[in-house]
């Protein structure tokens, strides 16, 4: 799970090109009422459909398919410097 830390949080709009893959969101705002719950949604080729991930959702993805492409556009340019992560089998979560 990745995200970019604030002020520099990016908004994601997320579509599947090939395959299908499951996104999948945690809310890091603690003064969110969602605090620490995850969410995930399926996406394939075939739906043509887009996932639009807020700022302050730390995201990640797992392919469902060999070949799977997944294309995002983002809101704010990528910051390395601001890049954190966590692992996705996080107890706390």
């Amino acid at each position: 799970m990745y995200f970019q830390e604030v002020p520099n949080n990016q908004a994601f709009l997320i579509r599947c090109i090939t395959g299908s893959a499951y996104v999948i969101g945690v809310d890091i705002n603690p003064r969110s009422e969602n605090y620490k719950r995850y969410f995930k949604y399926e996406i394939n080729a075939n739906s043509r459909e887009q996932v639009f991930i807020p700022p302050n959702i730390a995201i990640g993805f797992y392919s469902l398919e060999n070949q799977t492409v997944l294309t995002m556009k983002t809101d704010i340019p990528f910051m390395a410097s601001k890049l954190r992560r966590f692992n996705c089998f996080d107890k706390t979560i």
